[in-house]
């Protein structure tokens, strides 16, 4: 079994799951981590998302911000195999990683690290895109 936990601050976790499962009804096994809501420890939280670690499963932590207190927890659980962590989660890197994986019966770290060179591509400051379609107009 694949196991699929999105980590933050807050709501965003939550909102993110939400948004997955509308584009992917399909999507199982996914489990949403949002820190500091109540008077949980973040620690808890994620042991109860994961819930008991089989050496046979995958989990796939996202986690919303590198050095953050719930990335920080979460890379406590590298000490596992087949625990794989990203951090900077947004829509575009979920789903691109759950999305290609699904074609494998075994994580393949190739994959995970195209998706996120490919998301990478994707923060991108829309008004200079503009400007410059609008200078590659004035220009004709």
């Amino acid at each position: 079994m694949r196991k699929i936990i999105l980590a933050s601050h807050h709501l965003m976790a939550e909102g993110l799951k939400d948004t997955l499962q509308y584009i992917v009804s399909s999507l199982d096994h996914i489990e949403a981590v949002c820190a500091y809501m109540d008077n949980v420890p973040v620690e808890q939280q994620l042991k109860n998302a994961i819930g008991v670690i089989d050496k046979n499963d995958e989990y796939i932590i996202f986690t919303d911000m590198l050095g953050g207190s719930v990335n920080q927890e979460a890379i406590k659980y590298l000490q596992y195999p087949n625990v794989y962590i990203i951090t900077g989660m947004s829509l575009p890197i979920v789903l691109s990683v759950v999305l290609s994986l699904s074609n494998y019966d075994k994580v393949d770290e190739t994959v995970i690290r195209s998706a996120i060179e490919d998301a990478k591509q994707q923060t991108v400051f829309v008004n200079d895109i503009v400007r410059n379609l609008e200078a590659d107009d004035e220009d004709e």
